[in-house]
């Protein structure tokens, strides 16, 4: 028989069986996996997403090109602006975003940035906790981009909206 730990955990905590490798092996292992993407939030999103910046600030001008080399980390600047670039937590949004603006996967781009910051010793983009953080954020600081609900971004006064990405 197996003993479940950590049941709240999503229930994806691996079990520890009989002849099974000792139960620190196990958690690490359930830990790199999550981490990497290979479990996580399989969430559906079907709501149209707002990349955005600060209404005030120098980003207004950004292309969907440049969002992506802004996520992906091959830029970091915007003229003498340093960018602070900010994810939701993962889910829907986080993939759909991924998807439609990096063109990457969770899981390839959680492995971008493992190579990024083991080679070049960089720094992940920030994961703000939800919706309404991301809103605060961006709108009060003027060198940060992000993305949200479109729903959410119309009411959020101090954000400009560069693109709407629709839902297919």
């Amino acid at each position: 028989m197996g003993v479940r730990l950590l049941s709240s955990v999503h229930g994806r905590l691996p079990h520890r069986e009989a002849g099974a490798p000792p139960l620190g092996l196990a958690l690490v292992a359930w830990i790199a996996l999550t981490i990497m993407g290979l479990i996580g939030a399989t969430d559906v999103w079907a709501e149209d997403l707002a990349v955005i910046v600060n209404a005030n600030g120098p980003l207004i001008a950004l292309t969907p090109h440049d969002v992506r080399a802004l996520y992906l980390g091959e830029r970091q600047f915007v003229g003498m602006d340093r960018v602070d670039v900010l994810h939701l937590p993962e889910g829907g949004a986080k993939g759909a975003f991924l998807s439609s603006v990096v063109g990457m996967t969770l899981k390839e781009y959680k492995l971008h940035w493992v190579q990024r910051v083991f080679q070049e010793g960089t720094s992940l983009p920030r994961v703000v906790a939800g919706p309404s953080a991301m809103a605060a954020e961006v709108s009060t600081r003027p060198n940060s981009l992000g993305y949200l609900p479109a729903r959410v971004a119309k009411n959020v006064p101090g954000l400009k909206v560069l693109f709407v990405l629709p839902v297919p």
